[in-house]
């Protein structure tokens, strides 16, 4: 991913600010200062409003790629997916670093035809479609791979209080984050933004941008708790069950589920099951 921003940036610095037009066929290269979203969408509306809707949706970005990461990234089988998943979090970064920078994002590829007059665009936006189509496909792919259906658990409440508390500490943490950020950023605006009409609209924009972000932060890391405490909890649920079975008479062998953490607990019932033989 690192490389990915690297090269995007390199290409970016040996564009920006040159005038002159190089043109092969219906494309042509010349730097185009882009104030709005990806291929110039939203590139006339007024500049907080812009900023605030860029910086929802990056953050919205960047809470659905932790998401993502988090459940995928201990899966060898599943590279594919995370190569799609970084391809298109190293296109939205690199336009991000632009703006934060300079303000606006780089553009410097334009096509020139009937469906897509004064579209510009540069490599990062390039580099996020072909991460969004590798993303499809990788789902339809490995579909099995991803969501293992055929080896869930279907109780994903085992341990009510632990896993209920995990997420609740987590969405409470994420709350507290942002709400920090909303502080400064808020306060920041009323200090240096002057009176007028646009500065009420862009602060109620803020707000509502930071409020659904919260929102949508809040659901992700909720989940996260929940699954994340049920990988725990459900292998502890497993051998407490096998060791239920153990003392009915029940002699059968421990299988956790191929997301589950603490894979170890199966070499722990076989060994239960070697003494139960022993003392007998």
């Amino acid at each position: 991913m690192a490389i990915v921003i690297i090269i995007d940036q390199l290409i970016k610095w040996k564009f920006h600010g040159a005038i002159q037009v190089s043109q092969f066929g219906p494309l042509s290269f010349n730097f185009v200062p882009n104030y709005g979203l990806s291929f110039g969408q939203l590139s006339q509306s007024e500049p907080m409003v812009r900023v605030v809707l860029v910086s929802t949706i990056f953050g919205l970005t960047v809470a659905a790629f932790v998401f993502a990461v988090f459940f995928l990234w201990t899966n060898p089988e599943l590279f594919y997916l995370r190569l799609a998943l970084s391809l298109f979090f190293s296109g939205v970064a690199g336009n991000a670093m632009d703006r934060i920078r300079l303000g606006y994002a780089i553009d410097f590829l334009e096509i020139h035809s009937s469906f897509m007059q004064g579209v510009v665009f540069n490599f990062s936006d390039i580099i996020q479609f072909f991460g969004i189509g590798l993303t499809i496909f990788a789902f339809f792919y490995l579909n099995q791979k991803i969501w293992f259906l055929n080896n869930i658990r279907r109780i994903k409440i085992i341990n009510p209080s632990f896993q209920y508390a995990l997420g609740a500490s987590l969405t409470a943490i994420g709350i507290c984050s942002n709400l920090l950020m909303w502080a400064f950023g808020h306060s920041l605006m009323v200090a240096l933004i002057p009176n007028s009409a646009v500065k009420w609209e862009s602060m109620h924009i803020f707000d509502y941008g930071t409020l659904a972000i919260t929102l949508f932060q809040s659901i992700i890391l909720f989940c996260v708790g929940i699954i994340y405490s049920h990988r725990i909890s459900g292998p502890i649920y497993a051998l407490g069950k096998f060791v239920d079975d153990l003392l009915l008479g029940n002699d059968r062998e421990l299988k956790l589920r191929a997301t589950d953490y603490h894979p170890e607990l199966e070499k722990i019932a076989k060994d239960i099951t070697k003494l139960k033989g022993t003392s007998k």
